[in-house]
């Protein structure tokens, strides 16, 4: 980050009640850049750690950036230089990385100062969705916003919230982001309950959803869908256990709940409803065959 050709910023950084050496180093860090500031916090988890930068932040727009991620080094000029006047939320492409593979992600270059047409990108194009750091914010934006603490996936109602709140929404192709996808963080490891996040953020964003935007329904419906699938696979993953056996069930509980919602909405392709179909049946097996077709 402090290597942006846009030399003009604050880094916060927020050491979240870190064990080993990395206070440190963030203290060496600002002792070279005055640009750096140094929080440190007792642990909270990732969204304490962001709400506390937020808190503290004092520059007109945000971003964030999460520990194993980097940006490409003119992000912030690219904005400078291609931000239109009235835009106070700019979302860039993302580009996923792991020791096997690089993936491209596809998004949309346009402009709206509609927030149903914001979030109907959101739903349909991978490299914008409802992440947190793919994405520069005017700081007001977070006025009466935090993200929940304790959860995982905890980005996903906050950006829906600002995306309601920004007047003007700006999306571009290009990619400004390198997520790595580390296969040993809690994100991509085999079923733990606080996994289940994924299903109740989701189940959040629908009722909302329902209610404020009923015409984007149906994406939201397949968000949650997904969400049943990539859970229903980590829960794959995981040896039999009480708790796998629980969350499994009420995997299939939550399932039933939604299901007259999923068979009426016309946006779910096909391969999607066989799949829930198999996961609801035989847990095994869905597993290796989500296994499959992910290619891993």
């Amino acid at each position: 980050m402090i290597n942006q050709s846009y030399k003009d910023f604050e880094l916060i950084l927020v050491n979240d009640g870190s064990t080993d050496k990395s206070g440190e180093i963030c203290d060496e860090l600002a002792q070279k850049d005055n640009r750096v500031i140094v929080l440190h916090k007792e642990n909270g988890g990732l969204s304490s750690a962001r709400n506390y930068g937020l808190d503290n932040a004092s520059r007109k727009y945000i971003m964030f950036i999460d520990s194993d991620d980097y940006y490409e080094t003119d992000i912030i000029s690219h904005f400078i230089k291609n931000k239109e006047a009235e835009t106070d939320l700019f979302v860039f492409n993302v580009r996923r990385i792991n020791n096997k593979t690089v993936r491209y992600l596809d998004s949309i270059e346009k402009t709206t100062k509609s927030q149903s047409a914001a979030l109907k990108n959101l739903f349909e194009f991978k490299g914008a969705d409802f992440y947190a750091w793919n994405k520069i914010y005017l700081r007001t934006l977070f006025d009466g916003v935090r993200y929940p603490e304790g959860y995982l996936y905890e980005d996903i109602v906050p950006s829906y919230e600002i995306v309601k709140k920004a007047k003007q929404i700006q999306f571009s192709e290009y990619i400004g982001y390198n997520y790595i996808e580390n296969s040993e963080s809690i994100v991509n490891a085999a079923f733990n309950p606080k996994q289940y996040d994924n299903v109740l953020q989701r189940v959040i964003l629908l009722e909302k959803i329902e209610k404020e935007f009923p015409e984007l329904l149906s994406s939201a419906t397949e968000k949650l869908l997904d969400g049943f699938l990539s859970t229903g696979y980590k829960l794959s993953l995981s040896e039999k256990s009480e708790t796998t056996v629980e969350y499994y069930k009420i995997l299939k509980k939550d399932i039933r709940k939604f299901r007259s919602l999923i068979k009426n909405s016309k946006k779910i392709p096909k391969p999607k409803l066989i799949a829930l179909k198999l996961l609801q049946s035989n847990l095994f097996l869905y597993g290796k065959l989500y296994k499959f077709y992910l290619g891993k």
